[in-house]
């Protein structure tokens, strides 16, 4: 997911539209797999010097402090200067390649207002569309002179200052490496030539007649054959959808009042709630939680009061409904009762036309809540720029009924976070930079507890079930920089007063920007829309924890340490970063 304010635009190691100096020149490299998503996409390391512009701006991309290496710095400020120099010389009809504008966007906050700037990043996009057309349009026939021997396409490349004229070779037949093209030349025998031209025209003359005679007939057949052919193969012309598309998580039925309902998709891609087990309506009514617009928003949550509703209910159903239109990430998004996370999230990511997905949850475990007027937080950090356009436009409501099948909620939650929920702000611990600790007391009469944890990687953790061992993080440093270790394999762990309760081997969540982001698209991966926490029972903890006095609950996160050899030890640390809440369900 984005945790910070940079583009991730790629970078490509394409010919410079003008001859660029030396500082903008970049060596091929074998690049890691960007894997997009919500972080902006791949991961790229620091650990070697820049040496050129596409090294440097990955740098700074990946640190909000890049810039602050003098060679990072003065490669990407050469390079900008370079590259305005350009578009001031020409301010109307200078178009950038992708490695000057990924430069031009990195610094796009300098030229905010400038219109010389805004019509430059328009002539970009515009270039893009037009190289899309012409990759559909047919290649230039080649010419070859028969009598010369010369090969005119790859001649006009030369006159257009392409190739070296001197330097034109042809591939040899036993593969042993290249030589110097041949020419040759076709020589005719002209009398044989005379004679084969006096044939031809003699036998024109004799069936002149037959040939004038069946004219008629023979044009008269073949239009109508044409015209036959020419409808028959008549088809509407091709043209891109214009309908929002419909994106959907599987998962299991949920109950609502009319009975289990499910997410359906009919034959023209709408989508639908429909009930697929009725029962017997039952009486319910319906609250507006949200409905807010999320654009630029990092740090800015939506802050509301809820108060229960006017009616009788034992069960309670959230409906998430999003719409988006535009270019934008895959965010994080998390809901709040106060201090205590109720719901992880994630957003698709949306389309030119637009995308539309609804998710419809059971919170019936947090009727805790429910009963009791409550601040409602919802946090979904997103940015919106001249690149990102996209905001998520949300809408949140929850239905309250009540059901013949009878449940148990806890009498009381016990929230283990950041508990910033007073100022209004998310309450999510950021692993391992913060001490994920909270001291609490029990009531004496609990008789059930369960631990929720809620955990998930971001930043350079994102793709962590992708990471090596750490005795192999430096193995391709020369192309790709040191690599991200600890080992794909993470554990969470749960300690009351310093002792292991218990752990969650965490399930390997890939977001809609993950790796390949058309495989998520309209069918979001598994628990993309719905992360799901990991319960831990502690009832064996309770003669410890309802002494009455005060005990420590942490939340970590471990990784694997390896010797290079064949053992390795748990971590007390992974990379940056995790986001991890919990909370402790209780019955009394």
């Amino acid at each position: 997911m984005i945790t910070h304010l940079y583009s991730d635009l790629p970078l490509s190691f394409l010919e410079l539209n003008s001859p660029p100096s030396p500082t903008f020149q970049t060596r091929l490299i074998l690049s890691s797999m960007n894997m997009g998503s919500n972080n902006g996409g791949a991961r790229q390391s620091s650990s070697h010097p820049a040496t050129t512009v596409a090294e440097a701006l990955e740098i700074a991309r990946d640190s909000e402090d890049g810039t602050q290496d003098p060679t990072v710095g003065n490669l990407l400020e050469t390079a900008i200067a370079e590259i305005w120099a350009r578009i001031q010389a020409r301010p109307t009809s200078y178009v950038m390649n992708r490695e000057e504008f990924a430069v031009f966007n990195y610094f796009q906050h300098r030229f905010e207002g400038v219109q010389v700037a805004s019509s430059a990043r328009k002539r970009y996009w515009d270039s893009l569309e037009t190289t899309n057309d012409k990759d559909h349009q047919l290649q230039p026939q080649r010419r070859f002179d028969m009598e010369s021997g010369e090969d005119h396409e790859l001649l006009d490349s030369v006159k257009n200052g392409h190739l070296n004229k001197d330097e034109l070779f042809l591939g040899r037949s036993d593969g042993t490496g290249f030589e110097p093209r041949r020419t040759f030349k076709m020589i005719w025998d002209r009398p044989l030539l005379l004679s084969f031209a006096t044939c031809c025209i003699g036998l024109l003359w004799i069936f002149s007649d037959c040939v004038v005679a069946s004219h008629g007939d023979q044009h008269e057949i073949t239009s109508a054959s044409l015209d036959l052919a020419r409808n028959a193969a008549r088809t509407p012309a091709a043209t891109p959808s214009s309908a929002v598309l419909e994106c959907f998580q599987v998962y299991q039925p949920v109950l609502f009042p009319s009975g289990a309902v499910d997410e359906t998709v009919t034959s023209d891609g709408s989508e639908n709630t429909t009930t697929i087990a009725p029962t017997t309506p039952a009486t319910s009514c319906e609250v507006l939680l949200m409905e807010h617009s999320f654009g630029f928003s990092y740090g800015i949550p939506f802050v509301g009061d809820y108060t229960p509703p006017n009616c009788n209910f034992n069960r309670v159903v959230m409906n998430f409904t999003v719409t988006s239109q535009g270019r934008q990430f895959d965010r994080l998004a998390l809901m709040y009762f106060g201090d205590t996370e109720v719901w992880r999230t994630s957003t698709a990511e949306p389309t030119v036309n637009g995308i539309r997905w609804e998710y419809i949850k059971d919170m019936t475990e947090y009727m805790y809540f429910w009963n009791s007027t409550q601040k409602l937080i919802f946090d979904l950090g997103n940015l919106i720029d001249s690149t990102y356009t996209a905001p998520f436009n949300t809408t949140l409501t929850a239905t309250f009924f009540t059901a013949q099948e009878t449940v148990n909620p806890a009498s009381l939650i016990i929230p283990i976070s950041a508990r910033k929920g007073n100022a209004s702000a998310a309450s999510v611990f950021e692993l391992p930079s913060d001490n994920a600790t909270n001291t609490v007391s029990f009531p004496r009469n609990v008789n059930r507890a369960i631990f929720s944890v809620s955990a998930c990687g971001q930043a350079d953790e994102e793709f962590w079930w992708s990471n090596v061992l750490e005795s192999n993080i430096d193995t391709f440093v020369p192309v790709a920089g040191t690599l991200y270790g600890y080992s794909p394999f993470r554990e969470v762990q749960v300690l009351i007063d310093g002792q292991l309760a218990g752990v969650q081997w965490p399930f390997p969540v890939i977001f809609t920007g993950g790796v390949v982001p058309g495989l998520w698209r309209p069918i979001v991966g598994i628990d993309a829309f719905d992360l799901r926490e990991h319960e831990i029972d502690i009832t064996p903890w309770l003669s410890v924890l309802c002494d009455g006095n005060e005990h420590t609950f942490e939340i970590r996160v471990a990784g694997v340490l390896d010797d290079g050899e064949n053992s390795g030890t748990l971590t007390e640390t992974v990379g940056s970063s995790w986001y991890v809440t919990g909370k402790i369900f209780l019955w009394q």
